[in-house]
């Protein structure tokens, strides 16, 4: 029985990489229908590398790594991969919710703005409640009717 490769995400949008008896690697190439990887080690000397068909099918190993396994980097590279996707999600979900906030607030029409000798009325108007205490009755009642 040959060994079963599992596509993992890959750090980039759509690219996945490859597990392969705890080993990880990281897609190098495309070529005649064929995928080529390459381990994620390679920068480091490894030269291991794999292939898999259309079907995504181990057509080709090369079992010559120089280190040790990976597997529980693999483990902890998906999880990474799923609370990123899971947080992304989230995230989009708060945008649109603000956008639709946003364009709610837009719709709502404004009051239009008030004359600008009804603005200088009320700003009158509140000084004079506002000292109310310094006027006896008839007093406040005339400042009221003058501030018009």
């Amino acid at each position: 029985m040959a060994p079963t490769v599992t596509l993992i995400p890959g750090r980039k949008t759509n690219h996945f990489n490859a597990v392969l008896n705890g080993y990880r690697f990281c897609k190098d190439k495309n070529k005649n229908g064929n995928t080529y990887y390459r381990c994620t080690f390679f920068s480091t000397g490894c030269r291991a590398r794999i292939t898999l068909n259309e079907n995504n099918d181990l057509v080709f190993p090369t079992p010559d790594h120089n280190h040790e396994t990976q597997v529980a980097e693999s483990h902890v590279h998906v999880m990474k991969q799923a609370l990123k996707s899971k947080f992304l999600v989230v995230l989009k979900k708060e945008q649109n919710l603000a956008e639709v906030k946003v364009a709610q607030h837009l719709s709502i029409k404004q009051p239009p703005k008030r004359a600008k000798k009804w603005t200088e009325y009320d700003y009158r108007l509140r000084l004079i409640v506002s000292d109310y205490d310094s006027y006896d009755l008839l007093e406040f009642l005339k400042a009221v009717g003058n501030a018009t």
